[in-house]
């Protein structure tokens, strides 16, 4: 997810991946709605997975999709989502680009 939002020209700040939830905080590029973006992303995710042999479901329907207000929710945002590490999550953010973003 993290290489097809870079690639389509979002500004990814942090993506967390565990068992059950994906979260991210992306400022998506002009152009589609954000739902959108999201779905490309997972289409993407399904089909890296799908190569390495997933056979279960990956995605829920329909994922939600919140505006940041302002700063401050911005920046509870992005430590909510780093926190997602302590649960054993995988997260990506900007301030360590290296990690593989399969």
């Amino acid at each position: 997810m993290v290489a097809k939002f870079i690639e389509v020209g979002s500004q990814l700040l942090c993506l967390s991946v565990s068992g059950q939830h994906v979260h991210l905080l992306a400022k998506m590029p002009d152009g589609p709605v954000p739902r959108k973006w999201v779905g490309m992303a997972k289409r993407n995710a399904f089909y890296a997975v799908k190569e390495r042999n997933w056979s279960g479901e990956l995605w829920a329907v329909r994922g939600k999709v919140n505006p940041v207000k302002d700063r401050n929710h911005q920046v509870n945002t992005y430590h909510y989502i780093i926190r997602h590490i302590d649960e054993g999550a995988w997260v990506w953010d900007f301030r360590n680009p290296e990690r593989d973003p399969e």
